[in-house]
């Protein structure tokens, strides 16, 4: 599956170059695909800003304009302080990483497991599961629950295999387990706001991301000095903040289904 996306995003990146762009915001999909991908717009000159993940190679400033990510580790921090707190600091957790080489998530879910074990001692991970297809969430939380049924909460990767984390717990009838979950999803805080299992998700600031990049390509292009890496910060969103942090992270504000949700 990574390989496809890579070839694709190579397709894509051929076709967007006959069109002569004096500026290129992209996530590279893997470092030494990209590298290769990007060749050719680097060596024509274009302004290049990259989302979190960097061509194997690639030198500021000479490659490309700047690096535009989250605070990946503030994200796995905030997410163990939250899931910490909806279990009052003592309790078993089932850890749900990305099982990928992908240096987000990897970034992400290993500050989630350093927090809860250097800053919790009461709080135990006892079970751990790497999951690459998140079709599979469902499956992976119902096995982990099967030899775990006590389990205070558990962390998930992202928010697409938390619903499958989501949809295990209902149909066990498992009210008591937390959930805490990366990037917003509209089924995901419509269960947080209506206190279900959900005790937060952490999202980052999507919309200040976007910004960045073109600030950072514009600059460039007018000859500007700009840092190799601007971050953006993390925000915790709650059922009392959900609507704040919609604005804050996606610049507009949430979905209906959430914002009637309680």
């Amino acid at each position: 599956m990574q390989v496809s996306y890579a070839a694709k995003q190579r397709s894509d990146i051929e076709t967007s170059l006959a069109k002569e762009p004096d500026i290129i915001l992209s996530l590279p999909l893997d470092p030494v695909t990209s590298a290769a991908a990007f060749k050719e717009a680097r060596d024509s000159g274009v302004s290049l800003v990259f989302l979190s993940n960097l061509p194997s190679g690639y030198e500021h400033p000479r490659d490309y304009a700047a690096i535009v990510t989250d605070d990946l580790f503030q994200m796995g921090k905030q997410a163990a302080d939250a899931l910490a707190s909806s279990m009052n600091g003592k309790g078993t957790v089932g850890w749900i990483y990305h099982d990928a080489d992908y240096y987000v998530t990897n970034q992400r879910d290993n500050a989630f497991k350093t927090t809860i074990e250097n800053d919790y001692p009461d709080i135990s991970i006892v079970a751990e599961q790497g999951i690459s297809d998140p079709a599979r969430a469902e499956e992976i939380a119902n096995a982990m629950l099967l030899k775990n049924p006590d389990l205070g909460g558990i962390y998930v990767t992202w928010a697409g295999p938390a619903e499958g984390v989501l949809a295990a717990l209902r149909a066990n009838g498992n009210k008591s387990t937390k959930i805490v979950t990366l990037d917003l999803s509209e089924p995901v805080a419509v269960d947080m706001v209506r206190g279900g299992n959900v005790a937060a998700i952490v999202a980052d600031e999507a919309y200040e991301l976007g910004r960045a990049m073109a600030a950072s390509a514009a600059l460039r292009l007018v000859g500007t000095d700009v840092p190799p890496f601007v971050v953006a910060p993390a925000i915790t969103v709650t059922a009392d903040t959900v609507a704040e942090g919609w604005k804050k992270s996606l610049n507009i504000d949430p979905p209906a289904s959430v914002s009637s949700a309680n």
